[in-house]
């Protein structure tokens, strides 16, 4: 009887997750509308998920362990871009990002960046001579990641990300934007795994929006 009773309420359980994924998104609990929409950076018919970050962020670094497999899942027609904001004192993070993203090395370091920070705090990522310290101690060669990190290349990166900021309204982190329409919005969610689910609900509204 009590096996027949946990069925009962597992089948229940799964019949209620089902009618909560079948609900229609409502503006204003679920995602809010950017006016204007803004442009997107991938190819024509794809659809752009933007990530508003920063290493520095305690949210986004409890978000990482979730993001990074739901981000190797997703549909081939989906593009995402992981944007730093860049701030005052979030501009050495995000120029820290940036740089690894150029030498090719920010997948890989990504997670060591995070547990620098919020993990054994051995990384100021604040501070632009002990970012560059800290990337020496990770093997990188000090000197090309040094001319690399004070280029103007990085510097427009850095401004691009301003703008990108404030174009989408982003007024913290972490903050998820799909095809520069939808802000996804927090009200219902109760975990990093929910805000990805409802994240995939706001992808697939946008790719019926597209048809």
């Amino acid at each position: 009887m009590r096996i027949v009773k946990t069925l009962f309420a597992i089948i229940g359980f799964l019949v209620f997750l089902a009618a909560a994924n079948a609900a229609p998104l409502q503006k204003g609990e679920h995602y809010d509308l950017l006016s204007p929409p803004q442009p997107t950076d991938v190819a024509p018919g794809k659809i752009e998920v933007l990530e508003f970050f920063s290493y520095t962020c305690p949210h986004c670094y409890h978000l990482e362990p979730s993001i990074n497999p739901w981000i190797k899942k997703l549909p081939k027609d989906v593009g995402f871009i992981h944007v730093p904001f860049a701030g005052g004192q979030w501009a050495p993070s995000a120029k820290l990002f940036y740089t690894l993203d150029v030498m090719e090395v920010e997948d890989k370091l990504r997670g060591d960046v995070f547990a620098s920070i919020h993990g054994d705090k051995s990384l100021n990522a604040s501070n632009d001579t002990a970012i560059q310290a800290w990337a020496a101690k990770k093997g990188l060669d000090a000197k090309k990641f040094s001319d690399i990190y004070k280029s103007f290349a990085i510097q427009a990166k850095v401004q691009r990300a301003l703008q990108l900021a404030a174009s989408h309204k982003i007024e913290g982190v972490p903050t998820i934007v799909v095809d520069g329409r939808y802000v996804v919005l927090k009200n219902t969610i109760q975990s990093y795994d929910d805000l990805l689910a409802l994240t995939d609900q706001i992808i697939d509204m946008a790719r019926a929006n597209k048809k």
